[in-house]
């Protein structure tokens, strides 16, 4: 049931079949997902886990790699502390607004039509700045990890989001570490 996103995450579509004809409708959305980090629930730092490594395997090989490579952000959250709860308050809503609204305008005014980064044409993926230690950073990791094509692509696009968030012009070594992290499946 889940490999039937694959199509609409990339393209935007989803396609009808009936016997009086084949009919695409809109369908752009954004996939917000979360799973367990093994059967139990608990995650192999807890104690408490007693699932093999084979059952965690299988467990977390329900998302195949064609899916996880639709998804541009793979991220691992594990259970605050008690001072992690009590701590200071982190960035308020109102300040994460400006650095999104920011980010925003700079891709308005990179790609237009209102599109962001996440839309971005593989031409328009080539034609993004990295500066040598990126390039490299990102073609070693693309070599070690075996990415796929459609993988290397969004992990650029997701470089060029961080950037606009920091407002640097081009991808540079940070950003492109950043998003690499924020793309790692092994984590999940």
């Amino acid at each position: 049931m889940l490999e039937a996103l694959r199509a609409p995450l990339e393209t935007g579509e989803v396609s009808i079949a009936r016997v009086s004809g084949l009919r695409r409708l809109p369908c752009r959305f954004m996939l917000v997902a979360a799973s367990n980090p093994c059967p139990c629930g608990r995650g192999e730092e807890d104690p408490d886990c007693t699932c093999l490594a084979a059952a965690v395997q299988r467990y977390q090989g329900k998302l195949s790699g064609a899916l996880a490579d639709r998804i541009d952000l793979l991220v691992a959250v594990s259970q605050p502390s008690a001072e992690e709860i009590g701590g200071a308050p982190g960035e308020s809503s109102a300040a994460v607004r400006e650095r999104v609204c920011a980010a925003r305008e700079r891709q308005e005014a990179r790609l237009g039509d209102g599109r962001c980064n996440a839309e971005m044409t593989t031409a328009e993926v080539r034609e993004c700045e990295l500066d040598p230690v990126a390039a490299a950073l990102l073609a070693d990791l693309y070599s070690r990890r075996r990415l796929s094509g459609r993988a290397h692509d969004r992990t650029v696009r997701l470089a060029r989001t961080v950037a606009d968030l920091s407002g640097a012009t081009r991808i540079g070594e940070v950003e492109m570490a950043q998003a690499l992290q924020l793309r790692r499946r092994d984590r999940v």
